[in-house]
């Protein structure tokens, strides 16, 4: 078998003696994969279900009728709402503040104003600060409000924030990502 893969080496034969050591390595890698999976997904049917507390918190762009069904939402689940609202001047937070207690959605509002004009980084500060308060004795949701538009460029136009939002908090294992879709007619 030697001499024939050496002698034929050129004509084909590296098919076999190249492809099919990789092949079976990746072959060998994906049951590894699947067998971990599988051992880390498997549940206790005697196990009771752990209850935890909740604290929600929900980026907000302004008052809108995007943000009620959130917050509606968020309400219907637990009393630990935080709407939070990242303010580009002290004039913009003081306006947003009077705004919001006149509405008066009963939810607390939480105003941080951004000198940068960074929305996501303010929003990771507050989620960790609220993480180390309660020191992992609730789990933290976020509740991201987004636009469902008809056409796909006008997914292009809406949603870039709540993207970043999502991706950088899918993988933190103490916060839990969910969004509350607002469908746009046309």
């Amino acid at each position: 078998m030697v001499i024939f893969s050496v002698t034929k080496f050129e004509e084909g034969a590296w098919i076999v003696v190249v492809i099919t050591p990789i092949m079976l390595w990746v072959i060998t890698k994906i049951s590894k994969h699947y067998d971990s999976v599988g051992k880390q997904l498997k549940f206790d049917l005697t196990e009771p279900i752990p209850s935890t507390d909740t604290v929600i918190i929900i980026p907000v762009a302004g008052i809108n009728k995007v943000i009620v069904s959130p917050i509606s939402y968020a309400k219907s689940l637990t009393t630990n709402v935080v709407a939070f609202y990242v303010a580009f001047s002290p004039e913009d937070a003081k306006k947003m503040e009077e705004r919001w207690d006149e509405w008066n959605p009963g939810v607390r509002l939480v105003v941080v104003t951004s000198r940068y004009r960074t929305l996501i980084k303010p929003l990771i500060e507050f989620i960790e600060r609220i993480d180390h308060h309660y020191k992992h004795q609730k789990k933290l949701t976020v509740l991201l409000p987004e636009f469902i538009t008809h056409k796909w460029w006008h997914r292009l136009l809406h949603n870039q924030s709540s993207f970043r939002i999502r991706t950088l908090l899918l993988n933190r294992k103490d916060v839990v990502v969910s969004t509350v879709p607002f469908h746009l007619k046309d």
